[in-house]
């Protein structure tokens, strides 16, 4: 089991059987230290993906605890879950706005094509 120091992330790649309907499927894990406490992120995702998950937990509570140096480590996991949640609701929001902009103006172009095509006949 090889280990790769990555700042405060301790990271190795184990497959772990997990039993789903009868079927054996492996999930990625990886081993993350925030603050002095080791957790264990398992997915089905890449462990890339894994990675970039804890690197930005692990971003959004140093910098929190920074900022306030008395703040716990739970306090500022929850303001860290808090925040997070915030900037997901926040990205949501503007891809839902996104789309219906993108939407509108391709029916706007399809009504003109359209349009187009009738004046063409």
């Amino acid at each position: 089991m090889a280990h790769l120091f990555l700042g405060q992330l301790i990271k190795w790649q184990r497959l772990e059987p997990n039993r789903k309907n009868g079927t054996i499927f492996f999930m990625n894990t990886i081993d993350i230290l925030i603050g002095n406490q080791r957790y264990e992120l398992k997915g089905n995702e890449p462990t890339e993906h894994l990675e970039e998950v804890a690197q930005m937990v692990r971003r959004r509570v140093d910098s929190l605890r920074k900022k306030s140096p008395t703040l716990s480590l739970q306090k500022a996991s929850i303001l860290a879950a808090f925040d997070l949640a915030s900037d997901l609701i926040k990205s949501k929001k503007k891809s839902s706005e996104h789309r219906a902009a993108v939407l509108s103006k391709a029916q706007k172009l399809l009504e003109k094509v359209e349009w187009d095509l009738q004046l063409s006949r």
